[in-house]
């Protein structure tokens, strides 16, 4: 995860700007929702009905002279209660924060864990490179200066 941008909703987590915000590993898959029934005799009928995002899951920390800043921020968008994106590398979801939960140590060190619900819908990767980007762009450009 080092080289990646992870956002969500507002909040820009990166190496440059939060050097230890942005977390080494972000936790997440998924559950497959069953109902199993024991039947007399031991043997069970077990019946899948699809698939559940789990939670995504990460932690990190804030330094320096923003930290206060960018754990009220995460504070506030925690409270909302509001659907955000959430992305980083290939994948995008909606999402809810579940938990916000912090350790202030200092004013310039907040360690913080965050718990966010997905949201139903279909989780759409982001575009894989910037060439994929642009040859988007390029195709709807070329497909507009035909029908002028």
């Amino acid at each position: 995860m080092p080289g990646d941008i992870l956002i969500l909703g507002d909040i820009v987590f990166d190496n440059v700007t939060f050097p230890f915000a942005t977390p080494s590993k972000i936790s997440g898959g998924v559950e497959q929702q069953l109902g199993v029934s024991q039947l007399i005799g031991g043997a069970r009928n077990v019946d899948a009905m699809g698939g559940a995002p789990l939670p995504i899951k990460w932690q990190g920390r804030w330094r320096g002279a923003e930290a206060s800043a960018n754990n009220d921020a995460m504070l506030a968008l925690a409270q909302s209660g509001d659907e955000v994106a959430c992305s980083w590398g290939e994948y995008f979801y909606n999402v809810v924060v579940k938990s916000y939960a912090f350790d202030y140590e200092a004013a310039f060190e907040i360690a913080y864990e965050l718990d966010l619900t997905v949201l139903p819908g279909e989780a759409a990767p982001l575009a894989s490179s910037l060439d994929d980007l642009v040859g988007g762009d390029m195709g709807a450009a070329s497909a507009a200066a035909v029908f002028q």
